[in-house]
């Protein structure tokens, strides 16, 4: 059973809340080394494994642009370092690619404590650059995303993939920072898988107080009604699919611009050299 726990935001500042809270893990040794997405000089953000705290100030796991499924790099890393306590801040597909490498023998989830963060949806990394250099950069890019946390979606139009996405909200993780429906500018839900990981990562050292059940409850209504609408976006990309496709003719022109240039492959993270 979940253990729903809050963190007050100090002066509207959710960024450095979820830094205090990544932070600690390292400081209390929960983790030897924690996964987090960087933000690199440029502004571009990737993961990146980090093990000194001071690194945390460069992480920004709100920023809506993602390069790289990250599970990849995560799966390699537990497999490789098999005794070593690694830490891992996810979205929620990533958590998904993570759980399906675990399935087929290419990572290893014993040692591994995954942090999983709500996601309202990426951008393609040119368009995340025009927005955030429109925006005044990363800081005021992700500010702006956490203002509209509380309803649950980017005004703008984010990936048709994230657009068709049922699961904005993580699955599978041992600890989730929880801001859509939440307040994000006073307050970030830390949500427990269960009570055995509440009590291994000690979140009542960390957290302010016990969640609300009407907290709890107007996230997940916000959950229901994202996904009802990423749902209607699915409904009407595949009838786009069917049309375009027009049977197996029209799939077979689709596929024959093809360039075999792999990319596609080379992006899946559960792709393995099977092609």
């Amino acid at each position: 059973m979940n253990v729903n726990r809050i963190i007050k935001v100090r002066q509207g500042n959710t960024l450095g809340a979820v830094q205090d809270f990544m932070s600690s893990l390292l400081t209390r040794e929960l983790v030897d080394a924690l996964f987090v997405p960087q933000t690199a000089a440029d502004g571009t953000v990737s993961a990146a494994l980090v093990s000194h705290p001071d690194a945390i100030k460069r992480s920004n796991p709100f920023a809506p642009i993602m390069v790289a499924n990250a599970a990849k790099q995560v799966a390699e890393a537990t497999m490789k370092q098999p005794d070593r306590h690694i830490g891992a801040v996810l979205r929620p597909c990533e958590i998904r690619a993570l759980v399906e490498l675990a399935k087929r023998g290419r990572a290893s989830l014993a040692n591994l404590t995954v942090v999983g963060i709500d996601c309202l949806g990426t951008f393609a990394p040119f368009d995340y650059m025009r927005r955030m250099l429109a925006a005044g950069g990363v800081m005021e890019m992700t500010a702006g995303c956490m203002q509209v946390a509380e309803e649950g979606e980017i005004t703008c139009e984010t990936r048709t993939a994230c657009r068709m996405c049922e699961r904005p909200a993580p699955r599978g993780a041992d600890v989730t920072l929880g801001f859509i429906g939440v307040d994000a500018a006073n307050e970030l839900l830390v949500i427990a898988a269960d009570e055995s990981a509440d009590a291994r990562l000690c979140l009542d050292q960390v957290t302010d107080r016990t969640a609300t059940e009407r907290e709890v409850v107007r996230r997940e209504a916000t959950l229901t009604n994202i996904i009802h609408k990423h749902n209607a976006v699915t409904d009407r990309e595949l009838s786009k699919l069917e049309m375009s496709f027009g049977g197996l003719a029209g799939v077979l022109t689709t596929l024959a611009t093809c360039t075999e240039c792999r990319l596609c492959l080379q992006a899946c993270p559960l792709y393995d050299g099977e092609l």
